[in-house]
């Protein structure tokens, strides 16, 4: 099979679950919003099949988190792993995996980043999403400002260590072929405090893929000597991979490298506190 065919076969799975998820989701009155892969496909690549994604991203406001995953699993859906594993984690994390009933993954948000690492106004992020084709199917995803905070978001709560080619050239393609009111995204950075990663984020698509973005905006989002420099010791801007030491251990890349990421100091301690407390629960085997 062409490495095309599968990708098709692969997004004809993902609209049959999406379909599914819509119809569960409507009857219950939970709203959604698709993310990424599906979004990206429809709007800035010049065919879906060209944008390949493993799993399918929604989000829900978080008020109706626990209904939307009860309606899932009640309608056919499963969840991906036992709750008993990291079960903590899965309490208060920000999202959780169900598996439709044809097989495939289905990544259900409640927030787009974990532990209130990137705080944003979700009722906001509803009220400018815009429609777009997810195949045969109406499906709504994030304002191109929204989504382009999204994509940052994404890259930087892992301190870019998942990243892959297709996440930069997301970036460059969405600049490119949408309109980006670059006012509005520089105030959303500044309020879920992700300038300093929206820097290296862009910094690298506008590098590595030539992504049209001015100097000037990134001159406004650059973050002082001292972060630019403390920055430079664990990621580059200018290739793959953009994490320049692969091999360091999880908790201490999130110790050395997420608090720098995060602009404002009492943001990122009270994240971290409650990523540490999270972890603790787990540990001792206290959910709740």
């Amino acid at each position: 099979m062409s490495p095309t065919a599968q990708v098709l076969g692969e997004q004809l799975l993902a609209e049959a679950a999406y379909r599914d998820l819509a119809r569960i989701l409507a009857d219950r009155g939970v709203d959604h919003l698709v993310l990424k892969g599906p979004h990206l496909g429809a709007t800035v690549y010049d065919d879906p099949s060209q944008r390949a994604y493993c799993d399918l991203d929604v989000l829900v406001r978080a008020r109706q988190f626990e209904e939307a995953l009860a309606a899932l699993i009640a309608g056919g859906f499963r969840f991906s792993a036992p709750m008993s594993r990291r079960s903590a984690t899965r309490a208060f994390g920000n999202d959780r995996n169900v598996i439709s009933p044809h097989g495939w993954l289905v990544d259900v948000h409640r927030a787009l980043a974990p532990h209130g690492q990137y705080p944003l106004d979700t009722e906001a992020l509803f009220s400018r999403a815009e429609p777009f084709l997810f195949g045969q199917v109406t499906a709504r995803g994030l304002s191109p400002e929204d989504l382009l905070l999204h994509l940052v978001i994404h890259a930087a709560k892992s301190q870019f260590r998942l990243i892959e080619p297709k996440h930069v050239r997301d970036v460059a393609l969405l600049v490119a072929r949408r309109p980006i009111q670059w006012e509005m995204f520089e105030r959303l950075a500044r309020e879920a405090g992700c300038s300093a990663a929206a820097w290296v984020w862009l910094s690298a698509a506008t590098k590595i893929f030539g992504a049209p973005i001015s100097e000037d905006v990134l001159q406004r989002i650059r973050p002082s000597v001292l972060r630019r420099w403390w920055l430079g010791l664990w990621v580059t801007r200018d290739r793959f991979p953009l994490q320049r030491r692969p091999g360091l251990p999880g908790w201490l890349r999130r110790l050395l490298l997420a608090p720098a990421l995060i602009d404002g100091f009492r943001q990122g301690a009270a994240s971290g506190w409650r990523f540490a407390t999270v972890r603790i629960r787990d540990l001792i085997g206290r959910p709740r």
